[in-house]
């Protein structure tokens, strides 16, 4: 199998040898943890994140993942809701990006809050899909001290 996550020492080489891997055994697969398009490294600035390392190789391959088995997965989010014993209506999701976070915890019916301390801008969270628009939105996860 091919599993790509986000890996800060991605290169060159390993985008040539997946892709030849995947070339080379058609039955072999090819699996993203994630589709995040970037992630903030500090302050404005951001850095290629899976889905840009995931479309080097698939480009370079000729095909893309079979599966995707991190957010936003519904099944990774009922397994974990039912192996946590715990209620959707009663969960709440917390994330910085609507594609991913939010729409994980809009798959299985659970609450969800946009916080604005990723890579996303607030423009970006409230111009979503319709599926992946948070319940709620605050500047940061800090808000959330005050309503515990």
């Amino acid at each position: 199998a091919v599993v790509v996550g986000e890996d800060f020492h991605f290169n060159y080489y390993k985008i040539t040898r997946a892709a030849n891997y995947l070339r080379q055994n058609p039955s072999c697969l090819f699996v993203s943890t994630n589709p995040d398009p970037r992630a903030l490294l500090g302050g404005q600035v951001v850095v290629p994140a899976t889905s840009a390392m995931v479309a080097a190789i698939a480009e370079t391959a000729g095909r893309w993942p079979t599966a995707t088995c991190g957010k936003p997965s519904a099944q990774l989010a009922q397994q974990i809701l039912d192996r946590r014993g715990l209620d959707p209506r009663t969960t709440c999701m917390v994330g910085d990006r609507t594609d991913t976070d939010i729409a994980f915890g809009r798959s299985v019916g659970m609450q969800t809050l946009w916080v604005e301390s990723g890579s996303m801008s607030e423009q970006e969270a409230r111009s979503s899909k319709p599926e992946c628009q948070p319940h709620f939105m605050a500047p940061s996860i800090a808000s959330l001290e005050r309503l515990l």
